[in-house]
């Protein structure tokens, strides 16, 4: 009775239990409800070694742990000791941040052991990167303001001159190269001028004009206002909406700079496939678990899911923590300015929403994107 009253608390805690013998770097137990966050079953983990686990690991942190079995053989642990390790789902073939608590075990038949609880903490690290990321995009977003208007400033006086220049130039005899001269002078201004607002609107602070839109229609419209590129680029673009209506509140137009901003996106990921495919999706929950999953401290009635797929050529896992920062971009020179997807976070940030990144190098990236529909 005993053993199967253990048996159903170990199979059911929110907790990993697991059983390490650090002078071997071995794992002689693990719960059974390691298989819900690995997709591994206990018994195809217990007896592995450190050298064996090693694919399921983060590179980074073999060498943390294979530290820490040369410290315990070298001294006894006199209190618990924490830990943060990632290890992988094969299922999702994501790595899952645990907080691992460590205690040395004594028990007879046990030697050179400790006893370890690990919780899953994803969902707080996310949460943290998420916090950092503002703070990093609000300093950001200032310095790039106070650049940009004096940036403005210094652009005032050529566009006087040489707009006064070229008036000068009118009627003159042999002038034609010089015009030529001062005209790509005025273009080169005006792209520069371009950047410059580019760089205002992302620093400012947005006021958005809310009214209350159907989502899937307003997605279902955005779409078909990509038909030139789709036919042009013989672009094959699939779609699945849940439901036909679905209000939310929102304002449409940052909305749609975010759908277009995510197709520019795709296109250029895209423009060396020879059947370029785009898959865009509209879905929602009111699940409360699922809900609460993601927005843990706030009321939220509905939960909107949008998806946005393609087949390019995916983003490299050294990039993928710098795609939202503004100004980065891996593209050529003047093919963008790196300011596509910082905007697109800061929108959906405005909505309180969130932004997810799935991407295979040479398979193609999705964008998730989760809007809520608050209480």
């Amino acid at each position: 009775m005993r053993e199967k009253f253990t048996s159903a608390i170990l199979k059911n805690l929110p907790e990993i239990i697991f059983l390490w013998n650090y002078s071997e770097a071995k794992l002689i137990f693990v719960s059974e409800n390691v298989f819900h966050y690995s997709g591994i079953h206990s018994f195809d983990l217990e007896g592995k070694t450190l050298e064996e686990l090693q694919t399921l690991i983060y590179p980074e942190d073999i060498d943390l742990i294979r530290e820490l079995n040369l410290e315990f053989q070298e001294k006894s642990i006199s209190s618990p000791y924490e830990i943060v390790i990632r290890f992988k789902n094969i299922s999702t073939n994501e790595y899952i941040f645990y907080s691992v608590m460590i205690s040395e075990f004594y028990e007879e038949g046990f030697t050179s052991s400790v006893i370890g609880i690990a919780r899953d903490i994803t969902s707080q690290k996310k949460q943290e990167e998420m916090i950092l990321h503002s703070k990093r995009m609000e300093s950001l977003g200032n310095f790039a303001s106070s650049i940009a208007h004096d940036f403005n400033n210094m652009l005032q006086p050529i566009f006087l001159f040489t707009g006064i220049l070229k008036e000068d130039l009118k009627g003159v005899e042999n002038s034609e190269n010089l015009l030529e001269s001062v005209n790509k002078i005025l273009e080169t201004a005006t792209k520069s001028r371009t950047l410059v607002q580019q760089i205002l609107n992302f620093s400012r602070k947005p006021n958005r004009m809310l009214q209350e839109i159907n989502i899937y229609d307003y997605i279902k419209e955005s779409i078909k206002s990509l038909e030139i590129v789709q036919k042009k680029d013989n672009l094959q673009i699939e779609t699945y909406f849940q439901n036909e209506t679905g209000i939310l509140k929102t304002d449409p137009i940052a909305l749609h700079q975010v759908i277009m901003n995510l197709f520019n996106n795709s296109i250029y990921a895209t423009k060396n496939v020879s059947e370029p495919r785009f898959y865009i999706s509209v879905t929602e929950t009111e699940k409360p678990e699922e809900i609460r999953k993601n927005f843990p401290t706030k009321k939220i009635k509905k939960l909107y899911l949008v998806e946005f797929t393609d087949n390019g050529t995916g983003i490299p896992e050294e990039n993928l923590t710098k795609i939202f920062e503004p100004f980065f971009t891996d593209k050529k020179k003047n093919e963008g300015t790196g300011l596509g997807l910082s905007i697109v976070f800061g929108i959906i940030q405005s909505m309180n929403g969130k932004i997810e990144v799935k991407t295979e190098l040479g398979k193609g990236t999705s964008f998730i994107i989760q809007i809520p529909e608050l209480i």
